[in-house]
């Protein structure tokens, strides 16, 4: 699972991401009680390139990244900045991310969570190749 562990270090670490988010990047749900805005993140597709031999280890996933806030202000923030870090190549960790093609794009309305916060949902596809070293 480097990958997934290096895609999120990857989105913490960033500068802009982390200016909004702090660490709230997760994978597949986010907490109620965790703070927003965040990130949560799902794989749509595994992306496995084959070759005749096998595996080629080049991989391009498609993973949905939800950009959660309290406004669509702060969503839109938020969705410039993944933007801005995905569309960059990047080595974190164990794996060299190439960069991110944009895909989808999806308001989802959310309404009033627990306690009448209003939650805001842009989600976004990504397909990004990358190898594990």
């Amino acid at each position: 699972m480097a990958m997934e562990e290096d895609l999120v270090a990857r989105l913490v670490a960033d500068a802009g991401v982390s200016a909004i988010v702090d660490e709230a990047v997760s994978w597949f749900e986010r907490n109620r009680d965790d703070a927003l805005p965040a990130v949560v993140l799902q794989k749509v597709s595994p992306g496995r390139e084959y070759s005749h031999d096998g595996p080629d280890g080049l991989d391009g996933p498609r993973v949905q990244f939800d950009c959660l806030g309290r406004t669509m202000d702060e969503a839109a923030a938020l969705k410039r900045a993944v933007l801005a870090c995905m569309e960059q190549g990047a080595t974190v960790g164990d794996t060299v991310f190439h960069i991110a093609f944009l895909e989808g794009e999806n308001w989802i309305s959310q309404g009033e969570q627990d306690g009448g916060e209003a939650l805001f949902q842009l989600s976004l596809d990504f397909i990004f190749y990358h190898e594990e070293t």
